[in-house]
């Protein structure tokens, strides 16, 4: 009777559980589709479906297939020469008994760091001319054929990753993240147009350090003091082919860092059959698709602090030598983006348990990684001390200094933007929301609200799990709050998203085999956030150059910039310089050299306009610095409604000056309003 009764009360608290967890979420999709973006992208899908399943072709169909392949082929034969490195060192200098699977992630980390680190000697020494790229990147080619002669390696069928007779709901499963996959190589074939950040550093710096052949400082350029091992990949392949090279190596390094990488962490440390689902939720989160929409630094970022991560766990069971690799790793992740610091130190934590009971050893291990991961940043700090004074700048300027060519309130806005100040209340909880619900967060920085609607289901699934579960779950979980401590950008999160579908995949798996119910409950939670990604495809026109409305040149007209651009390119002599006055200063398209600063510096009023009493003055800056022409966005945005009216409120005080100037000394030679009105003046000496 007593075992009667609480087997019921067990029953009431379950169903308690359950209508909670139910009721928790409908009120999280509740608060997510009230945000206007997300209700504007379910219409959009419905409204434009047609245009999926569309096969009529446009008449540049043939000429882009043709662009395309070329694209692909350069792509390729990039990507393979880094891959030659990478494989030569890790069976060279970290044999082991890897498996197929290990090789192909850990090389192709390996060769992207090996031969952005390089390029960045080139850019030291300024020779980065094309010459010298084929002359470090050939001899790839003959170090793969030599890493097949180092080794007997043990390979294991690629088949033997997935389930050998996946069920009818897992093949289901499986056909989501291949067409998101497709979705995002589709992707990989347009020019970069949508992310000012991309057009303004991410491919800019590069190009910028080729146009000069080497490291040329940028005074009022915040983003070029940035560690940039990944520029330096981008540099490397834009001087092997040309500009468009970057998003097929960006998309390569997206799919390694994120399918390649699940399967391989649900493979080796888990079960297979938990890898469709945790596929389906990974691909759920915006970021997964928009790392390949748009280059950038968090496909490499990704790719490096998880293979790191994998390199550590190999090394706490047993495999010694995978220390100095999860080291060499987790440098190269540092040297794309320094909050990778927040995924490296949990990693270092599991050392540190797993070593406890030989803590001398396990110190003296810690030292090695430490020394070993250092040596990939040394190079980003000693640029920046002999530049700025400050090796660590834009960071620690209360101890080192900012210079004179940086304003403390735009540094200040800077770090506001992407990193959160302890003395903020409630700013934990606040980034939370902003990672899902704020109006005021830009579409491409929040994330799937699936990860926290099945969040209220744990309480219900939850079970103890075994080493490798509890290892994972410590990681994550640290790694997660050290992330909302410091940083308010969801992109940085994906490595952590990633390890979080694991989990979930992890306890739910039993659940959804349970009942044909629950599976149609799980695939219609998903639908909301896997439309995201078509409906970005479908808004930034991607299609048209996929199907052949538009060429590269066409489809880069599309933004008043870039088609300026185009013109400048055919029009003006090679000695021109372009002054960029735009908030985002996006010159990466424009083959001359030009002057631009970034959302967070001194705009070119503040360098040229203030101090200077008479039109002349300003004419005297201009032509000192060698400007011919200015490049005016009169549709300029800045992130946040504070930093606008800072600008506004120091633009209001030169306008008169500027007027005056524009009167007397400029004279308009190009207009375009596609997108945005856009107009190119020439100074009159």
């Amino acid at each position: 009777m007593k075992l009667n009764k609480q087997y019921h009360i067990i029953q009431y608290i379950k169903a308690a559980l359950l209508m909670i967890a139910v009721v928790w979420l409908f009120l999280i999709y509740e608060i997510w589709l009230s945000v206007p973006d997300h209700a504007i992208s379910i219409a959009e899908f419905f409204h434009s479906y047609s245009n999926y399943f569309s096969i009529e072709t446009g008449p540049f169909f043939y000429q882009n297939i043709i662009t395309n392949i070329s694209l692909l082929v350069h792509g390729s034969l990039f990507i393979l020469l880094t891959y030659g490195f990478g494989r030569y060192a890790l069976l060279k200098f970290f044999r082991n008994n890897y498996e197929k699977l290990e090789i192909f992630i850990f090389s192709s980390a390996l060769g992207f760091g090996i031969v952005g680190g390089m390029t960045f000697i080139l850019t030291a020494c300024q020779i980065l001319y094309p010459a010298c790229i084929y002359l470090i990147l050939i001899p790839g080619l003959f170090l793969l054929d030599k890493s097949a002669k180092l080794q007997e390696i043990r390979i294991e069928p690629f088949r033997n990753y997935f389930s050998e007779e996946p069920s009818d709901f897992e093949k289901l499963l499986y056909l989501i993240p291949i067409a998101l996959c497709v979705l995002c190589l589709l992707s990989a074939f347009t020019p970069d147009l949508a992310e000012a950040d991309t057009l303004n550093y991410y491919l800019a710096v590069p190009q910028w350090w080729l146009f000069n052949h080497g490291i040329k400082d940028m005074p009022h350029h915040i983003y070029h003091n940035l560690f940039s091992l990944y520029g330096c990949v981008y540099a490397a392949a834009m001087g092997f082919a040309n500009e468009f090279v970057p998003k097929i190596v960006n998309f390569y390094a997206a799919m390694t860092g994120t399918v390649a990488m699940l399967i391989y962490f649900c493979c080796k440390h888990f079960e297979k059959r938990l890898l469709p689902i945790a596929l389906v939720i990974m691909c759920s989160t915006y970021q997964f698709c928009q790392m390949s929409f748009n280059t950038g630094s968090d496909s490499f970022c990704a790719l490096f602090s998880l293979s790191a991560l994998a390199a550590t766990m190999l090394h706490s069971q047993g495999n010694k030598k995978s220390l100095a690799l999860a080291a060499l790793l987790s440098g190269f992740a540092m040297a794309v983006k320094p909050t990778s610091l927040l995924m490296i130190l949990p990693a270092m934590f599991i050392m540190v348990y797993n070593g406890r009971k030989n803590m001398r050893k396990c110190l003296m291990e810690l030292c090695v990684f430490v020394i070993i991961a250092s040596i990939p940043v040394m190079p980003w700090l000693i640029k920046n001390y002999v530049l700025r004074g400050n090796p660590f700048f834009p960071f620690l300027t209360n101890i080192f200094g900012a210079g004179s060519e940086y304003d403390p309130m735009m540094i200040y806005f800077f770090k506001k933007s992407s990193y959160i100040y302890s003395g903020e209340r409630y700013a934990v909880l606040k980034t939370f929301w902003n990672l899902f619900f704020s109006n005021d967060t830009p579409f491409n920085n929040k994330t799937s609200p699936l990860l926290l609607a099945l969040a209220g289901f744990l309480p219900l699934i939850f079970k103890k799990g075994n080493k490798n579960m509890q290892v994972l779950l410590c990681f994550t979980l640290a790694a997660l709050f050290l992330h909302l401590l410091s940083v308010s950008t969801t992109r940085y999160y994906f490595p952590i998203y990633l390890l979080l579908s694991l989990f979930f995949a992890y306890y739910l798996y039993p659940v959804l085999n349970k009942h044909h119910l629950i599976k149609i409950f799980f695939l219609a939670i998903l639908f909301n956030p896997l439309i995201m990604p078509f409906y970005m495809f479908n808004y930034n026109s991607y299609r048209n150059i996929i199907i052949g409305l538009q060429n590269q040149n066409e489809y880069l007209k599309t933004a008043g910039y870039s088609d300026v651009a185009l013109w400048i390119n055919r029009n003006l002599p090679v000695s021109s310089k372009i002054l960029i006055d735009d908030t985002g200063g996006r010159g990466f398209y424009i083959l001359r050299n030009y002057y631009a600063t970034s959302f967070y510096d001194k705009d070119w009023y503040d360098i040229f306009v203030t101090g200077k009493d008479s039109p002349e003055d300003i004419l005297y800056a201009l032509k000192k610095e060698g400007i011919t022409h200015i490049l005016r966005n009169f549709d300029k945005y800045d992130y946040s409604e504070e930093l606008k009216a800072y600008r506004a409120e120091k633009n209001n005080i030169k306008q008169n000056k500027l007027n005056n100037f524009k009167n007397k000394y400029l004279r308009k030679v190009f207009h375009s309003d596609a997108y945005t009105p856009t107009s190119l003046y020439e100074i009159v000496y």
